[in-house]
């Protein structure tokens, strides 16, 4: 409690309580099971010895795995630690893996006495404590001690430890950007996991194999991968956080392939296979990517829905004074501006500003959220000064969390292209767009939908100033992205417009009002979202001698 007060969160004591409760249920729980397994040997005399003591194991491991979540929370008043701790121990292996009996018999055991098993349990606290510091992001330090682990491990020959310490390994990999040796590290912990017949570490090292590959934009190989992860997460049995990750990590890379259809079923899948009451956190990492997916589709009253399901659940699994809370409404008031509601939108977003000021450290990463959609929402109002100072803001906070060449800030590099625009400076224009495009290309590829923003706004620069070849060869890249991604169709629209605008400079006039009347058909298909769309198209129609019927 004296770090929550030291930290300068504000309310402290909301979120202490919320935690103290959240720990006392994972006592209560602890507690319970271990009474369970005493009495199935000791009274009822249906569980023998030998299982007993391999339970017994079981419940140490969990017991040590939450004092060490709550170890670094006492460690110092580090405000993103102690905020992540709450859903640090939402994550943590639920007590209900030690009644699997048969998958406790399964696994290779530890060795059994001597300074052989003394040192592979010391190793075991120290990957537990290692995987503590990861979970609470505290990822700078977490590689080379993970190494140091691997080694460690190798040394004393065990496949299940190895395979734990590799999982670590990978996963600090992942975290800190360095996606590609983690793709080796995370096969090596899922091979060692396979030898020690170690379902839980197998499963956890699929799923973050998915994850890595989706990260690199290696679609396929990651839904290739899904299946085999699948498989393991059934295995592996009561872990609901871990289904519902994979869930996650699955559907993105279905997202990116433009198969929304497919990737909204495989949320619907593992919500249907999930006590939403029980487990809020993996409720809402579902609830979250069904509105993703609702946005995409142009579904934006659907999108609010789901984003309202993910609050309501990350509410309950971390307390309402949490990062993950303040990302869930900043989601749904990307919903609410796609619905014309733009008055509500900004007044939320300007809440999760302040409370995300209120909570988390000057140099978090996800200050920047809150700031980048609030510009978004004042570039559509061509509140320009204001937007660039909202974009500038969230570009530096970015910066100094991810480095230059972060998603978020390419993104910031395009809101300003867009401001340049605008305002009729195109050489500062085609700048901005540029420096974006570089980042997304390294981050995403060349042919990722979310990098069409860049390539659009370069055609309207570029004819802008006269350099039709230009235009035309960043325009038809954007327009056959979006084509083959069938997402966004807002954004979809868009890229017709601008098409139609670069055609018709080109003379190539009839295919130029045949794109303006499909971006006419998505704004009105839209909703109250598409009326900007609808008007900037029935405009461009109207002056180009193209007559509008309908409303």
């Amino acid at each position: 409690e004296r770090s929550f007060e030291a930290s300068g969160i504000t309310p402290a004591s909301a979120a202490f309580r919320h935690l103290a409760a959240q720990v006392d249920e994972q006592v209560g729980r602890w507690t319970a099971m271990h009474r369970s397994a005493c009495r199935a040997t000791r009274a009822l005399g249906v569980q023998s010895e030998a299982l007993l003591d391999l339970r017994m194991e079981c419940l140490e491991r969990r017991r040590h795995e939450l004092a060490a979540v709550l170890g670094r929370a006492q460690a110092g008043a580090d405000r993103r630690v102690l905020l992540d701790t709450t859903k640090a121990i939402a994550g943590l292996p639920p007590v209900e893996v030690c009644a699997d009996g048969e998958a406790l018999r399964r696994a290779v055991p530890l060795p059994g006495a001597g300074e052989a098993r003394q040192r592979a349990l010391a190793l075991q606290r120290r990957i537990d404590d290692l995987a503590a510091d990861e979970t609470l992001e505290r990822v700078p330090s977490a590689v080379g001690l993970a190494e140091g682990l691997v080694a460690e491990a190798r040394s004393l020959g065990h496949a299940g430890l190895e395979g734990e310490a590799l999982l670590v390994l990978g996963r600090a990999q992942r975290a800190a950007g360095r996606t590609q040796p983690a793709e080796g590290t995370l096969h090596d912990a899922a091979t060692r996991a396979a030898a020690a017949r170690d379902d839980r570490t197998l499963a956890r090292a699929w799923v973050a194999l998915v994850g890595v590959y989706a990260k690199r934009a290696a679609y396929e190989r990651a839904l290739a991968m899904d299946a085999a992860a699948q498989a393991s997460v059934v295995r592996a049995g009561a872990e609901a956080e871990l289904g519902a990750r994979l869930a996650v990590e699955g559907a993105w890379a279905l997202r990116e392939l433009g198969r929304l259809d497919e990737a909204k079923a495989r949320y619907d899948e593992a919500l249907r296979g999930l006590d939403e009451g029980a487990r809020p956190a993996a409720a809402a990492l579902l609830h979250n990517g069904l509105g993703v997916v609702a946005k995409e589709q142009g579904r934006y009253a659907d999108a609010e829905a789901e984003y309202q399901h993910a609050l309501r659940a990350w509410v309950r699994a971390v307390g309402e004074h949490h990062p993950s809370v303040l990302v869930a409404k900043s989601n749904m008031a990307v919903a609410l501006r796609y619905q014309g509601r733009v008055a509500d939108a900004q007044a939320l977003l300007l809440a999760v500003r302040d409370e995300g000021d209120a909570i988390l450290p000057a140099d978090d990463p996800d200050r920047g959220l809150a700031r980048a959609n609030l510009g978004s929402l004042l570039l559509a109002q061509r509140r320009y000064d204001e937007a660039s100072q909202a974009f500038l803001e969230a570009k530096d906070v970015w910066t100094r969390a991810y480095g230059p060449r972060h998603l978020g800030v390419g993104n910031v590099w395009s809101d300003l292209g867009a401001i340049a625009l605008a305002r009729g400076d195109h050489a500062g224009a085609l700048g901005f767009f540029r420096q974006a495009l570089d980042v997304f290309d390294e981050t995403l590829g060349p042919d990722a939908a979310h990098g069409n923003r860049p390539h659009l706004g370069l055609a309207q620069a570029h004819l802008a100033r006269g350099e039709l070849g230009d235009a035309l060869r960043h325009s038809e890249h954007a327009l056959t992205v979006y084509r083959a991604s069938g997402k966004e169709p807002l954004r979809h629209g868009e890229a017709e417009l601008v098409r139609a605008e670069v055609l018709w400079a080109a003379r190539q006039r009839g295919e130029a009002l045949s794109l303006a009347r499909s971006a006419l058909a998505r704004g009105r298909g839209a909703g109250p979202g598409g009326v900007p769309l609808a008007r900037q198209a029935e405009t461009w129609l109207t002056s180009h001698g193209a007559p509008v019927s309908g409303g």
